[in-house]
């Protein structure tokens, strides 16, 4: 094998933490790790987990903050230093914007001051038990999907709050054939995979921390968090994601499964169902556009036959019904400073129906079928400091019905027909536009962007002291 001075060397993120280590660790273990059962129910990251790492788990639908609180503090004690660094690995806020820590505590983003309060408990022991630090070193890294999208100001003013370094995600978090990553793209792509988990533990790990939403999503209709089915080794071709197929025959009075004994049994009934539900996905990451699509369609059949009387009377109804759902999604960013995103859904379901009844005396039949479709898109651009919002749907629908019904009229001898059609349209479109303006991202941008500009100051004068010298240098000789 060819010998390779680089391959040898360790990456500059490794050479950092073993600075770090030997500088400022004194305790047990050097970084702690909280992990959500809800993220992670097969245990896969506590598994994957470094020997300098301190692992605390714990479930968010069933631990309270007093309990949580508890564990953190526990852990320090244990550790008998504070720690250089901790990361929370735990889904990330739903579409309706809530975020769960615990089962008492579920915090609202889209209140950005209030979110602050609500973590107030939680962030103020992790704080306490933290490194104290030079800037940029001790830090926090919250790993839920989105948060730095979700509530764009709260982790700088975190930062402002407390002083200290705190790093999230703007994407999905998690494995990256399931559309996630261990980056922390507020940090310059910080990889907090490497400084907490093994990287061959961690290929186990197949699911995202998105918001739970039964989702980051979450995000509309992926059911990020959720454990994902294993997706194809290339991941820019599309595949099936699943197929599934259920019959069910159910008879309350008999246990025979003979469709003889339903037809002669008093009172029995004979129902069977059969449906079928397939899914795929398709991925694609190019320089800084992501896109990704996934879309599931589902039919089903039903018939079922219940005998009040074999002799007198019957009754039968006959079912189908389709649905397909399609989605797509496309992010795009320059620089952190211009980001595009954009997303698309949309919706197919169609409907049929046939039911009758019949007695010695009396015939009834009705069938109905329609379908509604529908397509929604929404883009999002951030310019600097302001988010411009749009969105659009439009739907339209059809559905249409009939009815028929005989009778005779033992008594009087007469025979009675009834028929009856009916069909409804509808349609709807709309349209929306917001511009936002976030002054606490604005004061950070306008900080960064000063900041670069002392440092390219800096190195003009460096430049400039240089040449003076071989100036000097040259004259001499």
């Amino acid at each position: 094998m060819k010998f390779s001075a680089r391959r040898c060397m360790p990456s500059r993120q490794g050479i950092k933490a073993r600075l770090d280590a030997a500088s400022t660790y004194h305790g047990v273990s050097l970084r702690l790790l909280l992990v959500d059962k809800q993220v992670d129910a097969e245990d896969v990251l506590p598994n994957a987990a470094l020997a300098s790492v301190h692992v605390v788990k714990y479930d968010a639908k069933a631990t309270t903050l007093a309990e949580l609180v508890g564990l953190v503090r526990e852990a320090h004690r244990q550790n008998t230093a504070p720690f250089l660094s901790m990361a929370v690995a735990q889904h990330g806020a739903d579409e309706r914007g809530q975020w769960a820590w615990t089962s008492d505590l579920t915090v609202d983003l889209t209140n950005m001051h209030g979110a602050i309060d609500q973590l107030a408990p939680v962030i103020e022991v992790l704080a306490a038990a933290l490194s104290k630090t030079k800037a940029g070193k001790a830090h926090i890294d919250l790993l839920a999907c989105n948060l730095a999208t979700t509530c764009k100001g709260l982790i700088p003013a975190l930062e402002k709050m407390y002083g200290i370094d705190f790093r999230a995600s703007t994407d999905e978090t998690g494995n990256n054939l399931s559309g996630g990553d261990w980056k922390m793209e507020t940090d310059n792509d910080y990889d907090v995979a490497a400084d907490y988990l093994d990287a061959a533990k961690l290929r186990e790990y197949t699911e995202t921390m998105g918001g739970n939403q039964s989702c980051c999503g979450g995000r509309t209709g992926k059911p990020t968090g959720q454990k994902q089915k294993t997706p194809p080794q290339r991941p820019s071709t599309s595949s099936f994601d699943s197929i599934h197929l259920a019959a069910r025959f159910d008879n309350p009075t008999q246990t025979s499964s003979s469709v003889s004994r339903y037809t002669l049994a008093d009172g029995g009934t004979f129902a069977a169902c059969v449906g079928a539900e397939i899914g795929a996905r398709y991925q694609k990451k190019r320089g800084p556009i992501r896109a990704a699509a996934h879309g599931r369609a589902s039919v089903e059949a039903s018939v079922s036959a219940k005998f009040k009387n074999s002799k007198e009377s019957i009754a039968a109804e006959v079912s189908l019904g389709i649905k397909a759902v399609a989605e797509a999604e496309a992010t795009a960013s320059a620089g952190g400073v211009v980001a595009v995103k954009a997303q698309a859904q949309a919706q197919l379901e169609a409907f049929a129906k046939a039911a009758a009844t019949a007695t010695l005396t009396n015939i009834a039949a009705s069938c109905s079928a329609g379908f509604t479709a529908s397509v929604s898109g929404k883009c999002e651009i951030e310019l600097g400091p302001f988010t411009f919002r749009f969105a659009a749907t439009a739907s339209v629908g059809l559905a249409a019905s009939a009815a028929f019904k005989a009778g005779w009229d033992k008594e009087t001898g007469c025979f009675g027909f009834e028929a009856e059609v009916a069909a409804t349209v509808g349609a709807g479109a709309g349209i929306s536009a917001t511009v936002q303006f976030n002054p606490e991202f604005f004061l950070q941008w306008l900080e960064e962007l000063i900041d670069i500009l002392e440092k390219l100051a800096k190195h003009a004068r460096d430049c400039q002291r240089d040449c003076q010298r071989s100036c000097g240098s040259m004259m001499a000789l």
